[in-house]
């Protein structure tokens, strides 16, 4: 009997520690769980990912536009075709930057300027306006980057609305998938959280430094826009498309393979968002992308709504 007793007791405890917890991710550090409403340790749906049988290269058109751009909703329009036109496989983000980061096509009104309330929603960002100036030779609005690729013949990755098309066909011809990701967030209206789980995957062996970068997205912001096909020109219920709100994980994203990398190498990071007061109630997505650190150029990109 003593010995079914400590037999008994054993069990008990191993039974009762083997129980697993919702992790608290310690690989971002920017991992809030009080944004979640409720009990995140027993409650909230911690995933994990199976394996990625992924064998495409996506690319990202990032449309570098202003809400004052009488020019750009054209290459808006264009860019919506060239995302509808190719099944998933070409994302959009609409960026509010140009020469220099703010130009006068970004520019908002203010209350007890004339135009006011036209045009006193702020667009702009903190990386988008960091791109527009570091990644050198935009020469304004509309231009935009494919997979921000340098193109042959081209010093720099900014290409006009006239070339979109020709470049992003070439991309996705070459498909050349060199790393891939998977991705899962959920939103939660109470505390207007975006929580981003993500892995990164070698597909290839890598040499040298790759980051991870995230953005939140607003998906349709309905707004003024300036547009010189119309007339009057200043257009109140414009569709804003996929909207750059801001990054998750900083301007220049996060480390995420570094040095040589071996092909099946995986890497797990964890995020949490607020999104910001100007856009809230909308309909939100995540894009993430993988990019060399030193050429800008990326890797891979999915885009995931919650």
């Amino acid at each position: 009997m003593i010995r079914l007793s400590i037999l008994f007791i054993s069990l008990f405890f191993f039974i009762a520690c083997d129980r697993v917890e919702n992790p608290i991710p310690q690989n971002s550090g920017a991992y809030d769980i009080s944004l979640y409403p409720g009990n995140y340790a027993t409650d909230y749906n911690y995933p994990s990912f199976g394996t990625n049988s992924n064998t495409n290269l996506n690319v990202l058109l990032e449309y570098y536009t202003g809400h004052q751009c009488g020019n750009c909703p054209i290459a808006g329009t264009n860019a919506k075709n060239i995302e509808s036109a190719n099944n998933g496989r070409v994302i959009v983000v609409s960026e509010h930057a140009g020469a220099g980061g703010i130009s006068q096509y970004q520019r908002i009104y203010d209350p007890g300027e004339p135009e006011y309330p036209k045009y006193s929603r702020n667009f702009t960002n903190e990386a988008g306006l960091a791109y527009a100036t570091t990644i050198t030779g935009i020469p304004g609005n509309p231009y935009g980057m494919i997979n921000r690729k340098i193109f042959s013949g081209a010093t720099t990755p900014w290409v006009s609305n006239s070339q979109w098309a020709n470049r992003v066909n070439t991309v996705l011809q070459e498909n050349n998938l060199r790393a891939d990701l998977q991705m899962e967030v959920n939103y939660f209206p109470q505390t207007h959280a975006l929580f981003v789980h993500v892995e990164s995957e070698a597909k290839t062996n890598l040499s040298g430094n790759y980051n991870l970068f995230l953005y939140a997205v607003a998906k349709d912001v309905i707004d003024w826009q300036k547009d010189y096909t119309v007339f009057p020109n200043d257009v109140e219920f414009y569709e804003h498309h996929n909207v750059h709100l801001g990054n998750i994980n900083g301007t220049w994203g996060q480390p995420v393979f570094e040095g040589t990398v071996t092909a099946n190498t995986k890497v797990r990071k964890d995020y949490t968002y607020v999104i910001p007061e100007a856009f809230r109630g909308l309909n939100y997505a995540v894009v993430a992308f993988i990019a060399d650190a030193s050429t800008y150029e990326i890797l891979q990109v999915i885009k995931v709504e919650p």
